[in-house]
């Protein structure tokens, strides 16, 4: 699995199969892959406000994964198999475009058309793998268009110094935005922390909680998803208790939770139920969540209803 997307999974039988799930949590926005395929998203990226209610965003469609930088870029993958990205910091070139300059609009991703998947370690680069399993990276150490790193790659992801790591065995998936976080057999990786239950873990974030109503300053916190579908957050602070219910601590728990969506850079938090419903909390200044602007939402709320997001198997 690859960050900003969910695809394997079981049916009611346990059986194996795949679906398209699709979202993403930024510091201002949260966009998701809607049931029909269009990208919609609440909150403003760079230039362009989406305002306080989730809309379809012109201009592309099929989206199958998304990254949402640090500041205000998004790129997007759709089931052609290409890539489109839009906002800032392009200021390394990892656009692949050519530039350096952000962009207002959706530009392609090179001259690609056969990308399986994307992938970022802290934005400064997005290296992309083609069917073939050819690896091309853009950005920095690389180049302003998209430049072949290696070949017979089955796997990858991006460290934070910028390295394609092609067909690590150890690592399933990288989290979203800063891959000092990854997923392994052992569960979730996160600066010689581990945490959750070995070979249980599918998904999990590093998220800043500053400011949180009744919690101290600069409490930063882990979230991880567990195959069971229960999303389990702690401090990284051990010695911190979580609000309620002690450590850890479960914000999510209505339902069987399909896919979590954090971000190194935000502190808010998404997931998307079995219903295909999605449901935040979190920092919700610019309307981000989909909810009229307050500075905190402090609960779980659902804010796009059952059936916003196609979670049918193939």
């Amino acid at each position: 699995m690859w960050q900003g997307m969910q695809h394997d999974f079981r049916d009611d039988k346990g059986q194996p199969c795949t679906a398209h799930v699709a979202i993403a949590v930024g510091p201002t926005a949260v966009c998701y892959a809607a049931a029909n395929g269009a990208l919609r998203c609440a909150g403003s990226i760079y230039q362009t406000a989406f305002g306080p209610s989730f809309v379809d965003v012109e201009g592309i469609g099929d989206v199958d994964q998304i990254l949402m930088s640090y500041a205000s870029g998004i790129c997007v993958r759709t089931r052609q198999n290409e890539v489109y990205c839009m906002g800032d910091p392009n200021n390394n070139g990892q656009f692949g475009n050519g530039t350096k300059d952000p962009s207002s609009t959706f530009t392609a991703w090179g001259p690609i058309s056969d990308v399986q998947a994307i992938a970022t370690g802290t934005w400064d680069q997005i290296c992309g793998m083609t069917g073939a399993g050819l690896v091309l990276c853009s950005g920095y150490n690389f180049d302003i268009l998209p430049k072949s790193v290696g070949n017979n790659a089955v796997s990858l992801w991006v460290s934070t110094f910028g390295e394609a790591k092609i067909n690590d065995g150890l690592k399933f998936r990288a989290a979203n935005s800063r891959t000092d976080c990854t997923i392994t057999s052992n569960g979730l990786e996160c600066f010689e922390v581990i945490l959750g239950p070995p070979s249980d873990v599918v998904d999990g974030t590093f998220i800043e909680y500053l400011g949180e109503p009744g919690m101290p300053l600069d409490i930063q916190r882990y979230c991880f998803l567990e195959s069971a579908g229960h999303v389990v957050c702690r401090n990284r602070d051990m010695s911190v208790p979580m609000p309620v219910l002690g450590q850890p601590y479960s914000p999510f728990n209505e339902q069987p939770i399909l896919a979590l969506a954090g971000n190194f850079y935000s502190n808010s938090l998404c997931v998307v139920h079995a219903d295909g419903s999605i449901a935040c909390m979190g920092r919700n200044d610019q309307g981000q969540l989909g909810l009229p602007p307050i500075d905190y939402v402090e609960k779980p709320s659902m804010v796009q209803p059952p059936g916003s997001v196609d979670t049918r198997c193939e």
